[in-house]
């Protein structure tokens, strides 16, 4: 009556058994055309629904990232709040000013003050403050080099970082 299982059954039992859990909980996968694409080929001339799409997403995503820069107003806005709150005549700020500027300022602006910024554009103060006119400057000029990458995407028609003019 107690006839010992054999070895073999058992193991084809547990495989068995651990497959179909595997299925129940949705990883279970034994082909390999279950792997996802990770690559997905450029559109080519004869696929012009694909190309117009793609073509839609870049323009999204360069508007998208154009809003997301400083525009005048918050340029001004931000020499304002520089300007309340350097400590000297030299035009100095300390990083507890420095972080009230950030709290004060937009999202958008709050972006080009990080405390790593504020360790750039040490000159060697001995009271560890930094300029007001190199920090405006410094967002100054990556607003600028923000744009000029937005604006030469443009010609990025494929989105694979060659630059080609389009002839118009």
């Amino acid at each position: 009556e107690n006839q010992p299982v054999p070895l073999e059954l058992v193991q084809k039992q547990e495989d068995e058994e651990f497959r179909r859990l595997l299925n129940e909980w949705g990883k279970g996968r034994t082909q390999s055309s279950a792997i996802p694409p990770f690559y997905n080929r450029i559109p080519g001339e004869n696929e012009p629904l694909r190309q117009k799409l793609r073509e839609e997403s870049r323009a999204n995503l360069l508007k998208q990232k154009s809003l997301q820069l400083l525009d005048r107003t918050e340029m001004n806005n931000l020499w304002v709040l520089l300007d309340c709150h350097h400590v000297t005549d030299e035009q100095l700020i300390s990083y507890e000013d420095f972080q009230k500027v950030a709290q004060k300022s937009g999202p958008k602006t709050r972006e080009y003050l990080k405390p790593s910024v504020f360790a750039k554009l040490q000159q060697g103060d001995h009271q560890g403050r930094i300029s007001t006119v190199s920090l405006f400057n410094y967002v100054m000029r990556k607003v600028w080099l923000d744009q000029t990458r937005v604006g030469l995407s443009v010609y990025d028609s494929t989105g694979q970082e060659w630059l080609k003019r389009h002839k118009h």
